[in-house]
């Protein structure tokens, strides 16, 4: 069976890249022909090849994709002719005239491609960072540590984005054209399990020994996602059968781009940065749903403010810090959505995470950013506005809230107490 190998650059582009690398010889300063020298050198790493294995061309005449394939002992069937489709470029195969066609004469004239492979070349450069992991099959799905396990050997899984520290990895380069995937939480790195190299081999996080079990690299896909290879060979970072289920295992598998199993995007996680802070303190009005002013204001039909407004009062309040502005929960509600009960449609920007994860609290306020706190448990469910921290906001009594309920309760300890019962949560802007 023929192999052909074909490269995304040519002649021309290499030329290209040439010129414009002389000009900025030429005329730019050197810190400029510093940093463009690298962008250009990246572009031009990154450039991906492929190996190509085709088909035998058919003698077959006719004009059906099903006797084509029979003609040279190829399964025909629905399923791997769907498969054959997504190789050739074709999704949502659904053996319309138009693709059968397409299919066919790539038959005829032995173009149809039956495997593609990357070649050792195309590795992307990743600036060292904190980041999410954002699969390919779905935005709102995110590579996790199962459990946020510190442990060796606790499996890496697909779950839904929540921005906990499970789900935030530091890509560290070896300086070698590899990296190390680190999680955040546990200090631990990407490994492929018993150093195997073998397709469905499990991966999972382990202490960081320099094995090249627990080394990448990544190779662009374009539009910002990546294929991530073990330098184990040909093995890549790979949800189990392009399933987009909570708890669905990853592992590594050989070369498919037949689905978006194996693309994943780089997302920038700012954890805060800088010098470390003891205290910060946002710009919060204090707002409370009882106010005088406002607790008889219906926002939906027979639903008061000083009743069940304890979730508009505090997205007035923390909406007020990050614009700036003073609103007030009376004339706030007229831009929101609500149910007929009265339960608030999240507007636009919010993110909820199912975890309440002080560190990541911590990064959003040192980004100035209020976080909205909700805890549900035997006394019901109620939301505070968190808006500072003092001591290093190393526990939950150092983190200050503002509860539109309760003017007592002034700390995130408080609201624990009388809330976390069931589960407690948090949004973040």
């Amino acid at each position: 069976m023929n192999k052909i190998t074909v490269k995304a650059t040519d002649r021309f582009a290499k030329a290209a890249i040439s010129f414009i690398l002389v000009l900025l010889t030429l005329f730019a300063p050197a810190a400029e022909i510093a940093s463009a020298g690298g962008l250009f050198g990246v572009a031009a790493y990154a450039a991906d090849s492929y190996t190509y294995t085709y088909y035998p061309k058919t003698k077959y005449t006719g004009g059906s994709i099903v006797d084509g394939l029979k003609s040279i002992g190829v399964d025909s069937s629905w399923s791997n002719r769907e498969k054959i489709a997504a190789v050739n470029g074709i999704n949502n195969y659904s053996s319309t005239a138009s693709q059968n066609i397409k299919l066919l004469n790539l038959l005829k004239s032995g173009k149809l491609i039956k495997s593609k492979t990357l070649n050792n070349s195309g590795s992307a450069y990743i600036s060292n960072g904190t980041y999410v992991l954002c699969s390919g099959l779905a935005n709102n799905k995110a590579l996790d540590v199962n459990g946020c396990s510190m442990d060796d050997r606790a499996n890496v899984q697909l779950w839904t984005l929540n921005y906990s520290k499970a789900q935030v990895f530091k890509i560290e380069s070896l300086g070698n054209g590899y990296y190390v995937i680190r999680n955040y939480n546990s200090g631990k790195v990407l490994d492929v399990m018993g150093n195997v190299r073998a397709a469905g081999t499990n991966v999972a996080q382990f202490t960081y020994n320099g094995g090249i079990n627990q080394q990448w690299r990544f190779v662009s896909t374009g539009g910002g996602y990546y294929y991530i290879e073990s330098r184990l060979g040909s093995l890549y970072l790979d949800v189990n059968e392009a399933r987009t289920a909570d708890g669905t295992n990853v592992k590594v598998w050989k070369f498919n781009d037949s689905t978006n199993a194996q693309k994943w995007k780089l997302v920038k996680y700012d954890l805060g940065g800088g010098a470390s802070k003891t205290s910060v303190k946002l710009n919060v009005p204090t707002l409370r749903q009882t106010d005088s002013r406002w607790k008889n204001t219906c926002y939906v039909k027979g639903v008061t403010i000083g009743r069940s407004g304890c979730l508009l009062t505090c997205i007035t309040a923390a909406m007020s810090c990050i614009d700036g502005r003073s609103y007030r929960p009376d004339e706030y509600y007229k831009k929101l959505s609500f149910t007929s009960g009265g339960a608030m449609y999240w507007p636009g920007g919010w993110k909820r995470v199912d975890y309440l994860d002080l560190s990541l609290i911590k990064a959003q306020l040192d980004k100035g950013r209020p976080v909205i706190v909700c805890g549900e448990g035997r006394n019901g469910m109620h939301f505070v506005v968190v808006y500072g921290y003092n001591n290093g906001g190393s526990t939950a009594s150092d983190f200050l809230i503002m509860d539109p309920g309760h003017s007592s309760r002034t700390n995130l300890q408080h609201h624990k107490n009388n809330y976390s019962t069931f589960s407690m949560r948090y949004y973040i802007y």
